[in-house]
């Protein structure tokens, strides 16, 4: 896989977002030095791209494990094409990539790690001859299907009881993994059925085509919890209320029985 494991040297910049459209600016890092877009958000509203070296400094892993715990999406490179990723516990921001990809939930993603104890959480405990296989293959270019945990969420491993992981040998996307101290999301950043993207630069074409329409959905969500929020509202008022009418009915009937058994007693 020598030949797919090289990062473009367009990776080597930065990718700023303003208003509708992104646009692209120099990268502060040396051009031979390679380096991932870490994809602060996908609403086109201020959003940056900073790129992550293959030794980050504290700030950057810092800076990329506030982005992942507050539920970011992430575009970088792996070993053949760019991919987007994010917290693969965070069901939020699974949904913003399967929105972005406009891929069906129920065909799963793949979760990369920089070692296997970063998929302890995972996958179920493996069997001695389980593990002698996986470690064969990794790291490598190499995706297992493996038992999926209790703890995976459903949109992660989809219709499937196993999970798809791989412990990757992508010096740039095993550096991600290491400063976030966790396993990632790692599926390809184009639209679902289209052609797999190489370079920033197709990334960014891409993004500039997807970003307004992502736009709308959220200002359509937006408007849809407006109306429905005091909707359930009112709703949990109102049943309430008649929960509270129907304890009543009952306590009056249990009294007037009363009353009644006691006249007919005399």
């Amino acid at each position: 896989c020598a030949s797919c494991c090289s990062v473009p040297e367009s990776v080597t910049r930065l990718i700023c977002c303003r208003g509708s459209a992104p646009i692209t600016v120099p990268c502060s890092e040396p051009a031979a030095e390679p380096a991932v877009c870490l994809a602060m958000t996908f609403s086109c509203r201020d959003a940056v791209m900073t790129p992550f070296p293959r030794f980050p400094r504290y700030g950057q892993q810092r800076t990329a494990r506030a982005h992942m715990k507050h539920g970011g999406v992430m575009a970088y490179a792996t070993e053949s094409c760019f991919g987007l990723g994010c917290d693969p516990f965070n069901v939020a921001a699974i949904r913003r990539i399967l929105a972005i990809k406009a891929r069906p939930n129920h065909k799963g993603l793949i979760v990369i790690a920089a070692n296997l104890a970063q998929l302890a959480p995972l996958i179920k405990p493996l069997t001695a001859a389980q593990l002698a296989t996986v470690n064969q293959y990794w790291p490598g270019p190499f995706t297992f299907l493996l038992p999926a945990s209790e703890r995976v969420p459903a949109l992660l491993r989809g219709k499937h009881d196993k999970i798809a992981v791989r412990v990757t040998a992508h010096g740039e996307a095993a550096a991600l993994c290491r400063a976030l101290g966790s396993a990632v999301v790692s599926t390809s950043a184009n639209r679902s059925g289209q052609v797999s993207l190489k370079s920033a630069r197709q990334w960014q074409a891409t993004l500039a085509t997807v970003a307004p329409g992502i736009a709308e959905a959220l200002i359509a969500t937006a408007i849809g919890l407006f109306a429905a929020i005091p909707a359930v509202v009112a709703y949990n008022r109102f049943a309430a209320d008649v929960d509270r009418l129907a304890g009543r009915f009952d306590s009056f009937m249990e009294e007037f029985s009363n009353i009644l058994q006691r006249l007919a007693a005399r």
